[in-house]
């Protein structure tokens, strides 16, 4: 893994990653939660999206999964361009790495 990815940065609602096709319809979810975000301007996206992300697991009657916050918002220039996301309907292509924990 090279550290890039993941929910650090909240990078997703920059144009450039949100633009990704395999991010298609996650700007609904980001719509949703808006509201929660003007309510406490002091949380990060990063950490609003996993949170949201716990609440949503736990109640569609998954298991209750710790929530730990710090995550910081990053800028434009962070974004990571189409491309770098498994196809949701074809899988991983042929040579995508994976880190020890299948990431």
């Amino acid at each position: 893994a090279d550290g890039t990815g993941g929910s650090n940065g909240a990078t997703m609602r920059h144009a450039k990653e949100a633009g990704d096709p395999e991010n298609a319809g996650l700007d609904k979810a980001q719509e949703y939660l808006e509201p929660v975000k003007a309510q406490f301007p002091w949380l990060s996206y990063a950490d609003l999206w996993i949170m949201a992300a716990c609440v949503a697991i736990e109640h569609t009657g998954g298991p209750k999964v710790p929530f730990r916050g710090g995550r910081i918002d990053g800028v434009f220039e962070q974004a990571i361009a189409p491309g770098r996301l498994p196809g949701a309907e074809k899988g991983l292509a042929d040579g995508f790495e994976l880190d020890d924990q299948g990431r």
